[in-house]
């Protein structure tokens, strides 16, 4: 996964408060499965540059952009983990 965001030059920018007020204004607890969404996708995780969102609905906009994934290849990409393994990726700064 590194391919698809640190080796393009992605960076996590976000500091926790950053994420924190995010949550709030999007409204994260009331959203089923809440995904952390880039706007620009070219962007790095900036405060400006994200959003809270449903899982699905930021699934769907990967797809539309790279393409449509086939459901089997989604939950496969799913049980194995790999958005866990993007977000682990994404270091926190403080501020």
């Amino acid at each position: 996964m590194f391919y698809n965001y640190g080796g393009r030059g992605i960076r996590c920018l976000l500091t926790a408060d950053e994420a924190k007020a995010l949550w709030s204004r999007d409204n994260g607890a009331a959203l089923r499965k809440p995904s952390l969404d880039r706007i620009d996708d070219q962007g790095d995780y900036t405060a400006k540059n994200c959003r809270f969102i449903e899982l699905s609905e930021n699934i769907a906009r990967a797809n539309r952009k790279r393409g449509s994934a086939s459901l089997e290849e989604v939950l496969k990409a799913a049980q194995a983990g790999e958005a866990a393994e993007a977000y682990r990726g994404c270091q926190t700064t403080t501020g």
